[in-house]
């Protein structure tokens, strides 16, 4: 998996906006990429390309002039992805990137609720960690919603159903949303808070 390491660039398109950089640090690959101010639409995904594959990594993030972008992954999270072989980097919004017509290996496009929430069937990919991910996939009907940098994840809690088995059940809050009870964690860079 070393290979992976390295600096690549970003296109979209024919044109270079950037570059991403990968690097091994202990046993974990940290993932970098800082942008200057860009003209497309907000918010955008940084994603890999892999093949015939672009695998959405996360969003990039308003810092000063421009974007930046910054997580850790282990392999096993990375492998999890579909991530191997990298090609290059591209940008993405909800629709195909500009002159690329190969499939996108996209999260499930979210839809309006109330009070900032969206629905949410793939609350997984808010999370780096493979098992807390893996959890977490299983969930139907989340909720999330975004406050500053940190997010709101809430898995509905539905009278006479079972609930997803969860070991960390305890690093929730119950709150009532939408007149319904949820189980809300807290998530900030992809991990869940305390």
């Amino acid at each position: 998996m070393d290979i992976i390491c390295g600096t690549y660039p970003i296109r979209r398109g024919e044109k270079v906006l950037g570059e991403v950089k990968i690097e091994k640090i202990n046993i974990r690959y940290k993932i970098s990429s800082a942008i200057d101010n860009i003209d497309m639409p907000r918010p955008f995904r940084l994603a890999v390309i892999c093949g015939e594959k672009i695998i959405p990594l996360g969003v990039m993030m308003p810092d000063r002039n421009g974007f930046s972008y910054s997580r850790s992954f282990s392999s096993a999270a990375l492998s999890e992805l579909g991530i191997n072989n990298i090609d290059g980097f591209t940008l993405i919004t909800d629709s195909l990137p500009q002159s690329d017509t190969r499939p996108i290996a996209a999260p499930t496009p979210v839809s309006s609720v109330t009070d900032g929430w969206q629905q949410t069937d793939t609350p997984g990919e808010y999370l780096e960690d493979g098992e807390f991910r893996h959890i977490f996939s299983g969930c139907k009907a989340a909720l999330v919603r975004k406050d500053g940098e940190t997010q709101y994840l809430a898995i509905p809690i539905i009278k006479d159903e079972p609930f997803p088995v969860m070991s960390v059940f305890c690093l929730g809050e119950v709150w009532k949303i939408n007149e319904k009870l949820h189980l809300v964690f807290k998530i900030h860079d992809g991990k869940l808070l305390f």
